[in-house]
């Protein structure tokens, strides 16, 4: 639907690209929450240590690689192909006002600024430096998202008006209240942790 927006562009490798960028948003709110858990919840302090915030942020740099990865392997070919109706789809994202800014904002926010702060081990095992780094994901995730679809609704200014801003963020909230009461729901009736399963215990020493 989102390549039908623009019926001359086409990529073979939109699908992927977009399937990687989903479960790199996904390692990031992961991360998030168990941080938000871990500080709420004395129980969850007990069971989450330093060494499995330690593989989330390690799991989010490898999606943060793949991602970038899936981005050159999707912009060169059709970057040097130099075909007019594959290199303009580019070109109003990247060089022409008013966009070409936050085309570049979201390749910082989304590779840039996570690859070169999650190479830290100690950035990844410390709550309050990974927080900002996993916030930055989640926003470049979403601007690129907003990036591949508003300049084919609005080619020549950005849309921020006050009922648009609005709209969005109220679209925004109500989706993450109504997961956010999904999750608390769930966790009031399923324990967080298998209770029974023999390995339990053994991974919480590991």
């Amino acid at each position: 639907m989102i390549m039908g927006m623009t019926p001359i562009w086409y990529s073979n490798l939109f699908g992927a690209f977009m399937f990687i960028g989903n479960i790199y948003i996904g390692w990031a709110c992961l991360g998030l929450l168990t941080i938000l858990l871990v500080k709420s919840s004395k129980s969850f302090a007990e069971t989450i240590s330093t060494a499995q915030l330690w593989d989330t942020g390690k799991l989010t740099f490898g999606f943060c690689m793949i991602w970038g990865y899936f981005f050159f392997s999707q912009f060169l070919p059709q970057w040097y192909g130099n075909l007019p109706e594959e290199t303009q789809w580019m070109i109003l994202r990247t060089r022409e006002f008013p966009w070409k800014g936050l085309g570049w904002l979201t390749f910082f926010m989304c590779f840039v600024i996570p690859f070169v702060l999650l190479i830290s081990e100690d950035i990844k095992r410390a709550p309050k430096f990974l927080v900002p780094v996993l916030l930055c994901i989640l926003c470049g995730v979403w601007l690129e998202k907003f990036m591949i679809i508003m300049p084919e609704l609005s080619p020549d200014r950005i849309p921020y008006s006050f009922p648009e801003i609005v709209l969005q963020l109220a679209l925004f909230l109500g989706f993450a209240s109504i997961y956010v009461l999904c999750l608390r729901w769930f966790l009031s009736r399923f324990p967080f942790l298998p209770v029974s399963h023999p390995m339990t215990h053994g991974s919480r020493d590991w």
